[in-house]
């Protein structure tokens, strides 16, 4: 097991990285990383509030980096994921698309569906069921100060050709609504994120 620093990290981020052989002597390497978070950063001025800078760059070389080694080790069966705090239209910024398009698989694409699709879901819809709008909230521990409530596709796992995905679940979409020690109410998510369960061989 090793840990990588980012260099373009301003938050302490790095990657995790394990290897191990399985039962079937299949050489696998698992990496996992939380990569820079937000759009950007907001000052106040006299002029008033403007971004001074974005998280983009330095999340995309992070990524970029991550994709180094999956390539390095690509004789062995690689996974990689985490809170990656991407969107889709960063994914363009890829250094090596060719290697990541023909190499690389995304699990949700793989595997999932629009209804496992937002893992920070703090959406607010109102959605028609058999002609009555519901309101829904979907994941009420964080709430933002917006006209809106983002749902967000952040977190992510993604695999090289050696692996086969089968299923792709979210986890956690249940309120904890006791805390079994102290006995006291919650009634809340164990997280503002939800988490992935993926099947891989």
């Amino acid at each position: 097991m090793e840990y990588v620093p980012f260099d373009s990290s301003m938050m302490g981020r790095g990657i995790l990285i394990v290897h191990f052989v399985d039962t079937s002597d299949n050489e696998w390497t698992l990496m996992t990383s939380h990569l820079e978070s937000m759009k950007g950063r907001s000052k106040f001025s006299g002029l008033g509030l403007f971004r001074i800078s974005g998280y983009r760059k330095p999340r995309m070389q992070q990524f970029n980096e991550i994709l180094k080694y999956a390539k390095q080790y690509s004789n062995r069966k690689v996974v990689f994921g985490g809170d990656f705090n991407m969107r889709d239209t960063e994914l363009k910024d890829i250094d090596d698309s060719a290697y990541f398009k023909q190499n690389i698989t995304d699990s949700w694409i793989k595997a999932g569906n629009d209804t496992n699709k937002y893992t920070w879901d703090l959406g607010k819809s109102n959605k028609l069921f058999s002609g009555i709008n519901i309101h829904l909230v979907i994941n009420d521990n964080k709430i933002l100060d917006l006209p809106f409530q983002p749902r967000c596709r952040f977190d992510r796992v993604y695999f090289n050709s050696n692996v086969n995905c089968h299923s792709f679940t979210l986890e956690g979409q249940e309120k904890i609504k006791k805390d079994e020690i102290t006995g006291n109410n919650v009634d809340k998510f164990i997280s503002d994120h939800f988490a992935l369960a993926v099947d891989v061989q």
